[in-house]
């Protein structure tokens, strides 16, 4: 991420692709959001996993693919109202400060109070076969934090980086790169999840 902002403000061919890349983001619209996130964050791994034979921990059903699909489908839409919305309230000049404002935002608020926790409540729904009261078992006695605080440890880990980094981008380039990135860290969960124990599986 970092050579890519060092390339993008350096290497004019640079700048040249990733104009084309945005200028599919603005004509896909809401569409692109969804399905190229979607496509990153369940596609994608998926192949790598088949690639590099890494072992599921229970088989792929058409629920799940399904479920997962229009899961990161709405997370792109929410990444991009995001991305909008940080615009709106803090700029769209990439300066250090402002920078700053939009990681502490998007890392404590966005990803602390809402897209970490969902996760949480959603992958133990989908663990849970789909049925909530196995998903609030799962939740209980401490299970929610059991598995909350070590998620929202790695999503720091990876994103606080990744983001300051995209946020140092022109806002029309933020969101295409944002989707790189979700595949990369949806590949991570991939490789993370085949050395967990059952109990630790959460998204993966």
């Amino acid at each position: 991420c970092a050579l890519l902002v060092v390339g993008y403000y350096t290497i004019p061919q640079v700048q040249d692709a990733c104009a084309i890349l945005a200028r599919w983001k603005a004509e896909g619209g809401l569409l692109f959001a969804a399905l190229s996130v979607a496509v990153a964050a369940v596609v994608i791994p998926e192949i790598a996993r088949r690639a590099t034979k890494v072992p599921r921990d229970k088989p792929l059903t058409v629920g799940d693919v399904t479920f997962q699909f229009v899961y990161f489908a709405g997370l792109g839409l929410a990444i991009d109202t995001l991305y909008k919305g940080l615009g709106i309230l803090f700029g769209n000049d990439p300066s250090p400060f402002v920078v700053f404002e939009k990681l502490c935002f998007d890392m404590l608020i966005f990803s602390g109070l809402f897209s970490m926790p969902l996760a949480v409540l959603l992958f133990a729904w989908r663990d849970a076969d789909f049925k909530f009261p196995g998903a609030l078992d799962r939740l209980k006695n401490g299970g929610f934090w059991e598995r909350y605080v070590p998620l929202l440890i790695t999503c720091w880990a990876f994103w606080f980086p990744v983001m300051a980094c995209l946020y140092s981008l022109p806002v029309n380039l933020q969101f295409v790169f944002a989707v790189l990135a979700e595949a990369a860290w949806c590949l991570l969960l991939v490789s993370t999840a085949s050395r967990l124990p059952e109990e630790d599986k959460i998204i993966a």
